[in-house]
């Protein structure tokens, strides 16, 4: 993708609505309280996702589809074990319950 392009997309997102209605610490807490359930299914989905189209057996075959294959095993190698900045890793899950701690919502 082309940078202008991702300028003009983080733009967008910049701008959503949702942004305007967070206007407290309790409006991020709530948000984030229930928001969580979409982060852990997305990790859910993404892992079903990975089963089908490279799935894990005792005896390894190759994947069907080995480009749709290493798409998604790059796409959870992201989501599962991110690198932070100080270069532990760590999966997007838990980086957003850290976030939640660090917001004090429950």
């Amino acid at each position: 993708m082309e940078k202008s392009k991702i300028v003009e997309l983080t733009s967008v997102l910049s701008e959503h609505p949702l942004y305007q209605n967070l206007e407290s610490l309790a409006d991020l807490q709530f948000f984030m309280e229930n928001h969580v359930y979409a982060v852990f299914d997305f990790m859910s989905l993404t892992k079903g996702i990975q089963n089908h189209f490279a799935p894990i057996n005792t005896i390894w075959t190759p994947p069907k589809n080995p480009g749709l294959a290493r798409f998604i095993n790059e796409v959870i190698l992201g989501e599962e074990s991110d690198q932070l900045p100080d270069g532990r890793f760590m999966s997007h899950f838990e980086m957003y319950l850290d976030a939640m701690k660090n917001i004090k919502a429950n």
